[in-house]
């Protein structure tokens, strides 16, 4: 009968088999979820480690800050520059897991969108003939 658990053969200690629900089977569904919580602590476990591995360095940057604050450098502009750095050279290697033909494609596609404004472009205010309000397809103002 359907859904109905059924007992194990004989000399599997009397073991319950569990029904497969909906085409999955709970013991493999349970193995999965438990296998996979265990690499995630093993992961945060890491990733713990790791922060305390970091935190020297992270001192030594909040130092160096410090440093040129004290210098004149002022911190919003710098701390802007050092994160523009960060993802423009995050933008350059984007590319570098794509083989040849994708990387062909990567670059169709950026030119026939080299004109579409950033999102947060399409939210700042418009004004007619910046470049963005007059060039926006469907736009009728």
């Amino acid at each position: 009968m359907p859904g109905k658990a059924k007992k194990a053969k004989a000399g599997s200690e009397g073991a319950t088999i569990l029904p497969a629900v909906n085409g999955m089977d709970e013991a493999k569904v349970r193995s999965y979820i438990s296998s996979i919580e265990l690499e995630e602590l093993e992961i945060r476990e890491i990733d713990l480690a790791a922060d305390k591995k970091k935190q020297p360095h992270k001192d030594e940057i909040a130092r160096l800050k410090k440093e040129a604050a004290k210098a004149g450098i002022p911190k919003a502009p710098l701390g802007a520059k050092l994160r523009e750095r960060k993802f423009l050279h995050k933008a350059a290697t984007v590319t570098v897991p794509l083989n040849e033909g994708e990387r062909e494609m990567f670059e169709e596609i950026g030119a026939k969108s080299v004109d579409l404004p950033y999102l947060t472009d399409i939210n700042r205010p418009q004004e007619e003939g910046d470049g963005f309000a007059d060039d926006m397809p469907g736009d009728d103002r």
